[in-house]
Parts: structure tokens; C-alpha cells; sequence
């Protein structure tokens, strides 16, 4: 008959003297009188146990073989997840290089994009440069040497913006005119013109957008206010008309640079002795006392003046360094005096 282990109950093996178990390893005799448990002696040397030790020790066995299935379940777990990872990665390459390149052109859709506010300017700015607003960045804005903006006749809420690439400074005096001033018709053919319909803007707002256009060297605006004209170091001409020359001082711009103004005479230009380095200057409509103003301008050269007054010219000539005097009236071709 098969003996079972008295401590675990587990088939034991015979051998010639005794009986041992497989599992907890413990020795029964044959005679089945003395019962030992294989260990460590005890201080006699003898390996014999307790009942209490043996089940002691049989726990110890049960929990270390516990632990060494779950550490074996645990290892094959990560084999098997390390294998899926595996299997995974030989797909993520070409996410990883689409989902890259579309970081990529969105970054470049979005450096230097302008915040531009009014629709009459993004749609000049489509016309301008032939794409989308949103990918005009500023640096190309900058390229724009020339911006006017004005109201247009047509209505409310109209505006016509007109612009060139061309430096009007490059260009000659031959064949200028109080209406081209202080550029001549040749410049005259680089602008482009176009009127744009915008009811949801006013002109604050396309004044705001004109900041980008800090390129320019000439600058007409219905209004400087709202503009910060400080960063236009490259701005030589101004038309002011309209009593704005004061605007345009208040809006930062650098009266040292400017070399030509273009003003509405029945305004009160007495600040213009700020402009040191004046030496164009077109007045509309221009009344007496304002040629008072015009004596203290010492860098003057040239006077543009559209139904000056009757006023002995050579008087203005003697009392100031003007080397030129051009008087116009209006429908007339204009005199040079």
C-alpha cells in the first residue's frame, strides 16, 4: 500500500531503511516509531522536529513557491507585452513622420501669422501678395514701400488702399504735380489701387492693421490716431492734410526723418518747425498767416501751394532758404514762379 507523508500528505518513497517524501522532504523510519524531519540538526545534532516546526517549515516552502509562480506569471507577462510592443513599433515610424511633418506646416502656417483685423486689409493683403491672409507674414508686409488709405466715395464703410513695392525716393522730381507730390507720374505707375467694402470695420481698425507696414517710406491715412508710428524709421513723407499733423506727431513719428510733408493749408501748422530735416512741403488751400509757420522751416527747399493767396512770392523766397516756389490753382495747369 502507498505510504502518505504524515505532515503534507504526499506519496512517500521507499529506500531500505526509511521513507522519504518528495515534497516537504520529510524521513519517516520504517518501523514508523521515530518520525524525522530532513533541516538543520538541532543543538544535540539530531534532525528530528516537532509537529509544530514541520508545519512551520512547510509553510515557509508553500509561500516561496507562491512567490516563484507569481514572479514566473509576472515574467512571462512582460515577455509577452514586450512582444506586442514589438509588433507595434514596426508601425509607428511612418505615424510618427506624418504626424511630424504636420506639426511642422502647422508651425510654418503659424510663424509671424498677423492678427489682422479688419476684412477691407485681409482682402488687400490677398491682392497684394496673391494667397490667403493668414499666410502673409509680417516680414513680407515690411517689403511694401508705399501705403495710402483713405475713404472712399462709394459709401459707408468703404476704403480704398492703395500701395507699391517701390521706394518713390528712387525716382526723379521731373513731371510732378500737387496731386502726385511729392512722387512724380512715374512712381505714379507702380501703385495699385483698389476700393474694398468692409461694413463690420471702421477705420480704427484698419489704422491698427496699417502697424505692420512699418517698410513703408510714404504714408496717407484718413487718421493717425490709434497707430504708434514709432517703429516707421524708414518713413520720409507724410500727407497730414486735414489737421493731422499734430496726430501724426502724437502717434510717434519721427520728425528728424521726414524730408516731405503734404498738408491741408487752413489748418494751424505751426508744429511744423519740428521736422528738422523738411524739405518738401505741398499745401492745399493755402491761407496767409500759414506762410508765417512756413519762414521758420530752415531746411525748406521746395513749396508746393494750390490757390496760394496773392502774396509777393519773392518775399517768401528772401525770408527763408526756399530755392523754389510752385503755385497752382485749381483746374489750371499751374505756374512755376
Amino acid at each position: 500500500m502507498e505510504r502518505k507523508c504524515s505532515v503534507c500528505g504526499s506519496p512517500m518513497r521507499r529506500t531500505s531503511t526509511d521513507y522519504r517524501c518528495s515534497f516537504c522532504t520529510n524521513i519517516e523510519l520504517l518501523d514508523a516509531k521515530t518520525i524525522k524531519y530532513a533541516g538543520k540538526p538541532d543543538a544535540d545534532g539530531n534532525t528530528s522536529r516537532t509537529q509544530s516546526e514541520r508545519r512551520q517549515q512547510i509553510i515557509e516552502i508553500a509561500v516561496k513557491s507562491v512567490i516563484s509562480l507569481i514572479v514566473a506569471v509576472i515574467g512571462i507577462f512582460i515577455a509577452l507585452r514586450q512582444q506586442g510592443d514589438s509588433e507595434q513599433i514596426t508601425f509607428m515610424p511612418d505615424i510618427m513622420e506624418e504626424e511630424t511633418a504636420n506639426s511642422n506646416n502647422q508651425m510654418e502656417a503659424g510663424e509671424g501669422q498677423l492678427q489682422i483685423q479688419s476684412n477691407a486689409m485681409k482682402q488687400a493683403l490677398e491682392d497684394m501678395f496673391q494667397k490667403p491672409f493668414e499666410h502673409v507674414t509680417e516680414q513680407e508686409i515690411q517689403t511694401v514701400r508705399y501705403l495710402e488709405v483713405k475713404y472712399a466715395d462709394a459709401g459707408d464703410h468703404c476704403y480704398t488702399i492703395s500701395y507699391s513695392f517701390e521706394d518713390y525716393r528712387n525716382y526723379g522730381s521731373d513731371g510732378r504735380t500737387p496731386e502726385t507730390f511729392p512722387y512724380n507720374e512715374e512712381f505714379s505707375e507702380t501703385i495699385k489701387t483698389k476700393t474694398y467694402i468692409d461694413e463690420d470695420s471702421y477705420g480704427s481698425l484698419i489704422n491698427c492693421d496699417v502697424q505692420y507696414f512699418s517698410g513703408v517710406g510714404g504714408l496717407c491715412l484718413n487718421e493717425y490716431y490709434w497707430i504708434d508710428l514709432a517703429a516707421f524709421t524708414n518713413l520720409s513723407y507724410v500727407n497730414a492734410g486735414n489737421g493731422q499733423l499734430e496726430q501724426a506727431l502724437k502717434a510717434g513719428v519721427s520728425a528728424e526723418n521726414i524730408t516731405a510733408l503734404k498738408l491741408n493749408g487752413e489748418e494751424n501748422i505751426s508744429c511744423i518747425t519740428e521736422f528738422t530735416s523738411l524739405k518738401e512741403l505741398c499745401l492745399d488751400c493755402c491761407e496767409p498767416e500759414v506762410l508765417e509757420s512756413i519762414v521758420e522751416c530752415q531746411t525748406l527747399e521746395e513749396l508746393w501751394c494750390i490757390d496760394m493767396p496773392e502774396v509777393n512770392n519773392d518775399d517768401i523766397l528772401r525770408s527763408t532758404n526756399l530755392k523754389a516756389v510752385y503755385r497752382y490753382i485749381s483746374s489750371d495747369e499751374g505756374k512755376n514762379y
